[in-house]
């Protein structure tokens, strides 16, 4: 039961997010990707053996829709200086998460390099460090 509230909220919370993303993305089809995004966040949760809270779920979700935002207008990923340490610790997880990201790439026609996932958006936290702080919290 109370899982199943857990997944009521979640929903909720996705649903608006997606709204609030709509408005301000207007180049990206959020209702077209958001299927992707979903199974994104639950096959992260499979991979790394955790649950992810709203939040997390959340902060991924707008990640990627940035992520995608910035790919389609071809502009440059923000630099990460320590990416190339964070690579070296977690190579497994990379390839991990490259290739949970193989679906929507193909239903986008992009292709997300290293150096986008090793980026960041201004005032947050580089999109890798998000998934190496969840798998020492799990």
């Amino acid at each position: 039961m109370q899982q199943e509230a857990r997944g009521d909220n979640v929903e909720v919370g996705f649903i608006m997010v997606l709204e609030y993303l709509k408005d301000q993305f207007n180049e990206v089809d959020v209702d077209g990707i958001k299927d992707y995004l979903l199974d994104f966040t639950k096959s992260l949760e499979v991979t790394l053996d955790a649950t992810l809270d709203e939040d997390q779920q959340i902060g991924l979700i707008v990640h990627l829709v940035c992520l995608i935002d910035r790919i389609s207008r071809h502009q440059a990923p923000i630099v990460n200086f320590i990416a190339s340490n964070i690579i070296l610790n977690h190579g497994m997880l990379v390839s991990k998460v490259k290739e949970l990201l193989v679906p929507l790439e193909m239903a986008l026609n992009i292709s997300i390099s290293d150096a986008e996932l090793e980026s960041r958006l201004p005032g947050q936290e580089f999109f890798l460090m998000v998934l190496v702080k969840l798998i020492k919290k799990g």
